[in-house]
């Protein structure tokens, strides 16, 4: 009786082993990943590109802000009375529309300091 339950032990001790070496390895592969990612961000930390996209950002970043905390809007629609000539309609963000451009600036100002702690 007491044979399976050093076999029902060595199985779980060896189960345990497994996870363990498992979970070391992981570890040991995102840490690798983790460097090499730090390596590639500090090549490019003086991009002209990379700076034109976190510029680009934030511009987007301070429209969808501004535009939430305004509540209105303006936007250019084609003038049906002149000939391919445009004009500039002003709107009001309803409630919905106010916290979708609050998502959006969010979302930005997210993927703009998960950059620049990258580049640090």
């Amino acid at each position: 009786m007491s044979e399976p339950k050093k076999e029902a032990e060595l199985d779980t001790r060896t189960r345990l082993q497994i996870k363990k070496e498992l979970h070391e390895r992981k570890t040991a592969e995102r840490k690798a990943e983790a460097e090499q990612l730090k390596g590639d961000y500090s090549a490019m930390k003086d991009s002209p590109a990379l700076e034109d996209i976190l510029a680009k950002a934030r511009s987007f970043r301070n429209y969808h802000q501004k535009l939430a905390s305004d509540g209105v809007g303006a936007k250019v629609v084609s003038d049906p009375e002149g000939e391919g000539g445009q004009r500039v309609v002003e709107f009001e963000l309803s409630d919905t529309q106010t916290f979708r451009e609050l998502g959006g600036a969010s979302a930005l100002e997210q993927l703009i300091v998960y950059i620049e702690n990258k580049l640090a």
